[in-house]
């Protein structure tokens, strides 16, 4: 009888302590949802806020150089999509500069682990990551249709209006 009740004890510790356990794990887990949920906001704001700049970078800069200005308002078509393209693909290069430039600002000591991270990826064939889009701009330079390029298009608006 005795083993019994300290077999029904040491069960009963292991299904308390289990539980405790779960709960805190499940505590954790509902705090990494929140923490989550945070970043997202805060990333949805920073893509409008880099959105937003980015369109107004443009505009701003076709406004203020009358030959690019004159050239888009001749190219329509291909050359300005190319020259928009042209324009994202570099957004997208200096906003890779400028995430890593506050990262290493807002983090005094930075982690080994994310910066290895943040490096791997940097270097990865991703789309989205420097090579993905130093690809993106060799072809839209020097594209599979040799004519189509974006230096001969322009070349050819120019020379021939």
């Amino acid at each position: 009888m005795a083993g019994r009740i300290k077999t029904f004890y040491l069960l009963f510790l292991l299904v308390v302590f289990a539980i405790e356990n779960g709960f805190s794990e499940y505590v954790a887990l509902d705090e990494d949802i929140n923490e989550a949920s945070q970043a997202l906001s805060l990333i949805t704001k920073y893509h409008a806020k880099y959105k937003g700049m980015a369109e107004n970078n443009i505009d701003n800069l076709i406004k203020s150089n009358p030959s690019l200005e004159k050239l888009m308002v001749k190219a329509k078509g291909l050359l300005q999509m190319r020259l928009l393209e042209w324009t994202d693909v570099v957004g997208q290069i200096a906003l890779l500069d400028q995430q890593l430039n506050r990262f290493v600002r807002e983090t005094q000591e930075l982690e080994s682990d994310l910066l290895v991270d943040y490096a791997e990826w940097v270097v990865s064939h991703d789309h989205s990551a420097v090579a993905g889009l130093m690809e993106r701009m060799r072809t839209l330079v020097s594209p599979l249709f040799g004519s189509q390029g974006l230096l001969q298009l322009a070349y050819k608006f120019t020379v021939c209006n």
